[in-house]
C-alpha cells in the first residue's frame, strides 16, 4: 500500500491563499469544489470521480529558480529523479513511498537487498511464544544468540548460543556455551565454553567447563566434569564429575561417573567403565567390560573386551587381548593377539595370532604372525618373526628372531635363535644359542650349544656345549660336545669329536672324531682325523700327531716375542734328579750347519692323503712368491738326526730331540734344551780358568799399588795449591736443584770478592750452547732456568771466571 501527500500539500497551498483573500471563503470558513457542503473540519474539500488535483510541474532547474520558497512548498519534478518534492526550509527533499509490512500470509515482490525482518537501530531482536522469550539476536558485545522456547532466559553473561526447547534454560553467568537440541545444557548455570548438540545433551551440567556433547543424552548427567567430549547417543551418559574424557559412539563410556582422561571411540567402547582412568578404546566393544582398570589402550573390534581391572594394557587389532580380565602391562598388536590372556602380564604380541593362546604367561615378547601362538604359561620368551616359537607351551626364557625360529619348541627353555629356520626343530633342548639361517636346524634335545652363522651345527641332534661361529662351522656335527669352532667351515666335518677348538677359516676341517684338539688360523689343520690333544697355530699350520703343537706354516721364517718362552721348571714337582748332564764332550761333538728348507717337499708331506679343494689351490698360487722366498732363506742350526747320534755316542739322554711317533713323522729340535749342556760346558771351562785367577789377582794388586801412589801425588799437589793464593779457589759451583728437572731448575754459585768477569754456560750433551748467564755480583748467588721446553737427556753447565773454567757439572731433564 502506498500513501501520497497530495492532500496535505493542497491544504497548505489553500491556507496560504486564504491569508490574502478572506472574501472568497463562505462564512463557515470551509470552501468546496465539486460540492456545496464541504466538511466543516476542512478548509477546502474537493469532490470528483473523474478528475484530480494537479500540482505544478517543472524541471529541477526551474524548481531551484523559485524565489524564497516557503517551508512546505510542493512541486512535481519532471527530470533528474522525477517525483514529488517539498521544501524543508533548507533543501528540496523527495517524497518517498513507504514499504508495506510483512504479512501473516506471506509476501511477494521482496528484495533480499532491501527487505528484511529485524531492527535498524542498536537494539536486539526478540522472539516470544506464549509471551515467553523464545529467541534473541543480540547485537552488542554480549553476543548471545538463542532460538527456542525459554532458551537462555536467565542468562547474564555473553557469547552463548542456544537453539532448542529450554536449551541453556538455567544459565546465568556461564559464557561461550553452545547448546543445540531440546533440553541441551538445560541446568547449566556457571559452566562455560561447553558445546552440546542433541536432545538432553549435557542436560545436568551446572559448572563443568570445556565439554563437548553431540548426540541424544550425551553427557546427560554431567554436573561438574570438564573438558569431556561425547559424540553418540547416550555417550558418557552417567558421567558426573569425570574430566578430560572422550567418548565417540553409541553408549561409549556409558557408565563412567568420576574417572578422568578416558578415550572411547566405537559403539559400547568402555561401556562399563566407572572409575578407571587414562584408558583409550577405539573400536566397537573395545574395553567394554572395563570397570576400574586404568591406563589401558584398546584399538579394534572387541579389543580388551573382557578387561575389568587390568591396567597398563595396550591392544591393537580385532579380538586383541579380548579375554584379559586382570592381566596388566600387556601390549597386543594384530588380530587375535593375546586373545586368551586372562592374568598374564608384561607381554608384548605383534602380528596376527601372536601369543593367541597365552593365559597366564608373563613377560613374553612375540612379534610376527603366529609367533608364540600356542604359549600358555611360558614366561620371559621373545619371538620375532612369523611362526617363531609357534609351538611353545611352557618353555621360558627363549628368544627367537626370524622366520620359523624355534617353531616346534614346546618345553625347552633359555634358548636363543636368530635367523630364518634357526633351531626350528628344537623341542625340549635348553640354553642353546643359534644365530644365522638354518643354525642348529636339526637340534631337538641338545643343550648349551652356541651356533652363530648360516648352517652352523646344522646336523646337531643332541650334542651339548658346542660353540660354532661362522658359515658351516661344525656343520656336520651329530652328537659331538663341548667343541668351539669360529670361522667359515671351522670343524665343519666334525661328527662326534669332543673338546675341540678351531678358530679361523677352514680351521680343523679334517677332524671328525678327534678330541681335545686346537686349531687356530686359516686352514690350521691336522693330518689325521682322529688326533688327540694336538695343536696347530697359524695360517696353514699342520700338526701330524697327537699331543703335539705346531706353530706356523712352511713359509714362516721367524717366531718370537718381546720376552722369552717360559717352560715349566718347579723343583717341587721334579723327581729323580741327577747331575749327569754332558758338557764339553757333547758340545764338541755337535755339527753346526747352515741350510735351506725344502718348502715344496714339506708341503707335499703335510698334504699327503688330504682332499684339497679349489680354495686351497688358490691359496697355494697366492702364496707362491712367499714360498719361493722362504725356500731361499739360509738358517743356522743342527740336524736332529746328527744331534741324536752325538748324544747316543756318549750315552747322553738328551731331551732336545723331538723324535717322530711313526717312521714317516718329522724330526724336530727343542733348541731351548741346548742351554743345559752349554751351561755344563761353561762350568767346565770355568774350572779350567780357575787356575789362572790367582795370577790375575796378583796383577791386580800391583795395579792397586800404582793407583795409591797416584792418589798420594794428587793430595800433595792440592796442599801446594792451598798455600799459594789463587782467587779461583774461592769460586764455587753447586749442583742444580732439582735434579733431574721437569719444568725449571736453580743453580747456586759463589764468587770471590775480586774478579774481572764470570759466566755460567749451559750446553747439551753434544756441546751445543743452550743458555748463558753473565754474573756480576761477588759472593753467593743463583740463577734460574726454564727446562720445560728442552728435550729429555743430559746437559752440562760450566762456571768460567776471568777466562778460565772453574767447575762443570751435569744436569738431567725428564718429563
Amino acid at each position: 500500500m502506498k500513501t501520497t501527500y497530495f492532500i496535505a500539500a493542497s491544504t497548505t497551498m489553500l491556507m496560504a491563499l486564504s491569508a490574502h483573500a478572506q472574501n472568497i471563503f463562505p462564512a463557515t470558513g470551509s470552501a468546496g469544489i465539486g460540492t456545496t457542503s464541504p466538511n466543516a473540519s476542512a478548509m477546502l474539500e474537493m469532490v470528483s470521480t473523474t478528475k484530480g488535483l494537479l500540482i505544478p510541474r517543472m524541471t529541477a532547474t526551474q524548481r531551484n529558480a523559485i524565489v524564497a520558497p516557503s517551508i512546505g512548498l510542493m512541486i512535481y519534478q519532471t527530470n533528474s529523479t522525477p517525483g514529488f518534492y517539498y521544501y524543508t526550509g533548507a533543501t528540496w527533499t523527495a517524497i518517498t513511498p513507504k514499504s508495506k509490512g510483512w504479512l501473516l500470509t506471506g509476501n511477494a515482490g521482496t528484495s533480499p537487498a532491501a527487505n528484511f525482518i529485524g531492527t535498524t537501530d542498536a537494539q536486539p531482536l526478540l522472539f516470544r511464544v506464549n509471551n515467553q522469550v523464545s529467541g534473541s539476536l543480540d547485537f552488542s558485545s554480549a553476543a548471545n544468540t538463542s532460538f527456542g522456547y525459554k532458551s537462555l532466559v536467565s542468562n547474564t553473561n555473553f557469547n552463548n548460543s542456544a537453539f532448542g526447547y529450554q536449551s541453556l534454560f538455567s544459565n546465568t553467568s556461564g559464557g561461550y556455551n553452545t547448546a543445540v537440541g531440546t533440553y541441551s545444557l538445560l541446568n547449566n548455570t556457571l559452566g562455560y565454553q561447553n558445546t552440546a548438540i542433541g536432545s538432553n545433551s549435557l542436560q545436568s551440567n551446572q559448572s563443568g567447563n570445556y565439554n563437548a556433547a553431540l548426540g541424544y543424552g550425551a553427557l546427560l548427567n554431567n554436573t561438574t566434569g570438564s573438558s569431556n567430549v561425547a559424540i553418540g547417543n547416550t555417550a558418557l551418559l552417567q558421567n558426573i564429575s569425570g574430566s578430560g574424557n572422550i567418548a565417540i559412539g553409541d553408549v561409549a563410556l556409558y557408565n563412567n561417573t568420576t574417572s578422568n582422561e578416558n578415550i572411547a571411540i566405537g559403539n559400547y567402547s568402555l561401556y562399563a567403565n566407572t572409575t578407571g582412568t587414562s584408558n583409550t578404546a577405539t573400536g566397537h566393544y573395545s574395553l567394554q567390560a572395563n570397570t576400574t582398570g586404568s591406563n589401558n589402550t584398546a584399538n579394534g573390534n572387541s579389543a580388551l573386551f573382557a578387561n575389568t581391572t587390568g591396567i597398563n594394557n595396550s591392544a591393537f587389532g580385532v579380538g586383541a587381548l579380548s579375554a584379559n580380565t586382570t592381566g596388566f602391562s600387556n601390549t597386543a598388536i594384530g588380530k587375535s593377539t593375546l586373545q586368551a590372556n586372562t592374568s598374564g602380564y608384561a607381554n608384548l604380541a605383534a602380528g596376527i595370532f601372536a601369543l593367541q593362546n597365552n593365559t597366564t604367561g608373563y613377560e613374553n615378547t612375540s612379534i610376527g604372525s603366529y609367533s608364540l601362538q600356542n604359549n600358555t604359561t611360558g614366561n620371559a620368551s621373545t619371538a620375532i618373526g612369523a611362526y617363531s616359537l609357534q609351538s611353545n607351551t611352557t618353555g621360558y626364557g627363549n628368544t627367537a628372531t626370524g622366520y620359523n625360529t624355534l617353531q616346534f619348541n614346546t618345553t625347552g627353555y633359555n634358548n636363543t635363535a636368530v635367523g630364518s629356520n634357526a633351531l626350528p626343530l628344537n623341542s625340549y633342548g635348553t640354553e642353546n644359542t643359534a644365530i644365522g639361517t638354518d643354525a642348529l636346524k636339526n637340534n631337538t634335545s641338545g643343550f648349551e650349544n652356541t651356533s652363530i652363522g648360516s648352517q652352523t651345527l646344522i646336523t646337531n641332534f643332541n650334542g651339548e656345549g658346542n660353540t660354532a661361529i661362522g658359515y658351516w662351522a661344525l656343520r656336520y656335527s651329530l652328537n659331538g660336545s663341548l667343541n668351539t669352532a669360529i670361522g667359515k667351515w671351522a670343524l665343519s666335518q666334525n661328527s662326534s669329536g669332543d673338546f675341540n677348538t678351531a678358530v679361523g677359516f677352514h680351521a680343523g676341517t679334517y677332524n671328525t672324531t678327534g678330541w681335545k684338539n686346537t686349531f687356530i688360523g686359516n686352514d690350521a689343520e691336522c693330518l689325521n682325523n682322529n688326533l688327540i690333544n694336538a695343536t696347530s697355530i697359524g695360517s696353514d699350520a699342520l700338526v701330524d700327531a697327537s699331543n703335539k703343537v705346531r706353530i706356523g706354516n712352511t713359509t714362516v721364517s721367524s717366531i718370537g716375542g718381546q720376552v722369552g718362552w717360559t717352560t715349566f721348571s718347579d723343583g717341587r714337582y721334579k723327581k729323580n734328579i741327577k747331575q749327569d748332564v754332558q758338557g764339553l764332550a757333547f758340545v764338541n761333538s755337535l755339527q753346526p750347519i747352515t741350510y735351506t728348507v725344502d718348502i715344496n717337499g714339506l708341503d707335499a708331506y703335510y698334504t699327503k692323503g688330504r682332499k684339497l679343494d679349489s680354495v686351497y689351490e688358490k691359496m697355494k698360487v697366492n702364496m707362491k712368491e712367499s714360498s719361493d722366498k722362504a725356500a731361499k732363506i739360509v738358517y743356522n742350526g743342527f740336524i736332529a738326526q746328527d744331534v741324536e747320534k752325538a748324544a747316543e755316542k756318549i750315552n747322553y739322554n738328551f731331551s732336545g730331540v723331538d723324535k717322530p711317533q711313526n717312521k714317516d713323522g718329522l724330526y724336530g729340535l727343542r733348541y731351548a734344551e741346548f742351554v743345559v749342556p752349554l751351561t755344563k760346558a761353561v762350568q767346565e771351562l770355568s774350572k779350567m780358568n780357575d787356575a789362572k785367577d790367582v795370577q790375575i789377582i796378583e796383577q791386580n794388586k800391583k795395579i792397586d799399588n800404582l793407583q795409591n801412589q797416584i792418589d798420594e801425588l794428587k793430595l800433595l799437589m792440592q796442599s801446594v795449591n792451598r798455600q799459594s793464593p789463587n782467587t779461583q779457589t774461592n769460586a764455587q759451583l753447586d749442583q742444580n736443584i732439582p735434579n733431574p728437572s721437569r719444568q725449571s731448575t736453580t743453580i747456586n754459585f759463589s764468587l770471590p770478592a775480586k774478579f774481572s768477569s764470570a759466566t755460567i754456560i749451559v750446553t747439551d750433551n753434544n756441546g751445543k750452547n743452550i743458555k748463558q748467564f753473565i754474573l756480576n755480583a761477588a759472593g753467593k748467588g743463583s740463577v734460574s732456568m726454564a727446562t720445560g721446553s728442552l728435550a729429555n737427556g743430559l746437559y752440562h753447565y760450566t762456571l768460567y771466571m776471568d777466562g778460565k773454567m772453574v767447575d762443570s757439572k751435569k744436569m738431567e731433564i725428564i718429563r
